[in-house]
């Protein structure tokens, strides 16, 4: 826990950050914000809001630098900060940072440079009135490499977080790979929400094993508790499978539903929730297609969203959580629903870095392919009385609990801060 004398002022950088309109937008950020702060830290976050210039195209730079001069003025005010009182982080204040992007094509370079325009001007005038200790950005691009110039700007140390499934196409960009790999260097810390992702970010970068940290998203654990109401909602008796997250091809959705097929063929009280939208109308109604296709429409529910105590009920009421997503950074959902006391099976994506492979938690389909996730889905129904609600939760809780997360991540600040060069010794970011 922190104290009077080891309490760290620490920036947090993200574009992904709850907001009014979006309560659940980088909501880990703000679970590691409320960890931080629950450990003592003071912690003020800046987040992103992209502001387009449209219209026509040879005036569009001029507009846009107009938009920029005024903006810059307006973030050093000290009233851009407040103190959200039903999103975000409890009584953590945040400022959201117009970014002004043209709405044409553009480079991730620019994209860097237009995070980093705003974030320097509302970073320096804030460190004035009240210095901080360390920069701590989430995703390498933008946010890290924006975060690199305000961090050499005032001469700290610069964590930055990797979260986003796109990195891996973002990286075989051999200029936005060299950019990346400026945030290795001494008095900058890279960090991963998983092992299959830092070792990934290590081979794209050519690091050293081990080059990249390990800290995992914290679970809040009041919300996904062990005990509380159920969901009224969903199967009365039988089986019902569930999975929360978008409806969209990247997520696994087609081999969820025809995987659903073949369970529902063997077990025929089997019902399939999924809790969540998918991108657009078209693809909602394809989905509803291939359930009438594969004829178990009366057996699947196309749930909304709904928030986090929302999700916590529906697992507490569901027999197995199926997450059938073919890559993932780290899996929320499935350590969630582990949380919760609720078997997981799913895909080869990474999540079994938070299942296991020794059967305690779930199982593991032995491919991406429809027929190996039912198959693992009927083992785990086979033997649903065997799994041990509590032993499921502690495996969340040893990695994964808000005090873990928060020790870690305070490791990482102290070894990026004893390894820092003399102030001014980097070279900004683009």
């Amino acid at each position: 826990m922190g104290n009077a004398l080891t309490t760290r002022r620490v920036l947090i950088v993200a574009r992904w950050y709850p907001a009014h309109d979006d309560a659940a937008r980088g909501a880990y950020v703000a679970d590691l914000t409320r960890a931080l702060t629950d450990a003592g830290e003071d912690v003020v976050v800046a987040s992103f809001e992209p502001a387009l210039v449209r219209g026509e195209a040879a005036t569009r730079p001029e507009r846009a630098r107009v938009a920029r001069d005024a903006w810059r003025e307006a973030v050093a005010r000290p009233d851009v900060l407040n103190t959200p009182r039903s999103w975000g982080a409890p009584g953590v204040a945040v400022a959201r940072l117009p970014v002004v992007l043209d709405s044409g094509e553009r480079s991730i370079a620019d994209e860097v440079a237009a995070h980093a325009d705003v974030l320097l001007a509302f970073g320096r005038t804030l460190a004035a009135r009240a210095p901080f200790d360390v920069v701590h950005a989430h995703t390498a691009l933008p946010d890290g490499l924006a975060a690199a110039g305000l961090a050499d700007a005032l001469g700290l140390p610069l964590v930055v977080t990797e979260h986003a499934s796109l990195i891996r196409e973002q990286l075989e960009d051999p200029v936005a790979a060299a950019m990346v790999g400026e945030l290795t260097v001494p008095g900058r810390r890279l960090v991963a929400v998983s092992d299959h992702l830092a070792r990934m970010l290590e081979a794209r970068l050519s690091l050293a094993p081990g080059s990249v940290a390990v800290v995992p998203n914290v679970v809040p654990l009041d919300v996904f508790a062990e005990t509380g109401e159920p969901s009224a909602s969903g199967a009365a008796a039988g089986i019902e499978l569930l999975w929360v997250g978008a409806r969209k091809d990247t997520k696994g959705t087609a081999t969820l539903l025809r995987a659903f097929a073949l369970v529902r063929a063997a077990r025929p009280d089997a019902r399939l929730r999924m809790i969540g939208k998918a991108p657009t109308a078209d693809d909602e109604t394809r989905w509803h297609a291939l359930a009438a296709e594969l004829r178990v429409e009366d057996a699947v529910a196309f749930d909304p969203p709904v928030d986090r105590p929302g999700v916590a009920r529906a697992m507490r009421r569901a027999t197995l959580f199926v997450h059938p997503s073919p890559f993932e950074t780290f899996g929320m959902v499935a350590a969630e629903a582990l949380a919760v006391g609720l078997p997981v099976v799913a895909t080869p994506s990474g999540v079994e870095a938070i299942v296991g492979t020794d059967g305690v938690c779930g199982e593991i389909a032995a491919s991406h392919e429809p027929a190996d996730l039912a198959d693992a889905i009927l083992r785990a129904l086979d033997r649903r009385a065997s799994f041990d609600r509590g032993a499921m939760r502690a495996r969340v809780v040893a990695r994964s609990g808000a005090e873990a997360v928060a020790a870690a991540t305070l490791a990482v600040y102290a070894a990026a801060a004893a390894d820092a060069p003399p102030h001014g010794a980097h070279v900004a970011a683009p």
